[in-house]
């Protein structure tokens, strides 16, 4: 019987703005990131980063139906799911897009970013901005 064992979550690769037609901006040019519950309390910008980064990954750990990954009969070894979304302006989740050949994994990875709520979205200039964010999940079966 295979086993499913999540060797982690490295959940910023990249972090940039997106504004409507300008130039994505790297996360240092947002005065305040977006805050996800948990995180509240944090002052620091880069703790707020950090908390963020945590949090999320927790999440989807949380929220991955792991029996899913098992039913898809895939070899025994080592996997990367690449995935790309946004947070929006109005704190939502946003923009998915998953990167692996599996359509089940695919839909069950989408399913669960979907159940994240962020509380506020990131600040620059006292506006809100949208956000790209990049979370590889790796996992293997053995």
């Amino acid at each position: 019987m295979k086993r499913l064992l999540i060797l982690g979550f490295l959940s910023l690769l990249s972090f940039n703005i997106t504004a409507q037609e300008e130039k994505a901006e790297l996360i240092t040019e947002l005065d305040i990131p977006p805050i996800i519950s948990g995180c509240n309390s944090k002052v620091d910008k880069k703790e707020i980063v950090i908390c963020l980064q945590d949090r999320i990954s927790k999440l989807i750990n949380k929220n991955l139906k792991f029996s899913v990954f098992l039913k898809q009969n895939l070899p025994n070894g080592k996997y990367q799911i690449n995935t790309f979304f946004k947070i929006s302006k109005s704190a939502k989740i946003t923009d998915i897009k998953v990167d692996f050949d599996n359509d089940e994994i695919v839909n069950e990875v989408t399913r669960a970013l979907k159940k994240i709520k962020i509380k506020s979205p990131g600040i620059i200039d006292g506006k809100p901005v949208g956000v790209k964010y990049t979370l590889p999940i790796y996992f293997s079966l053995d």
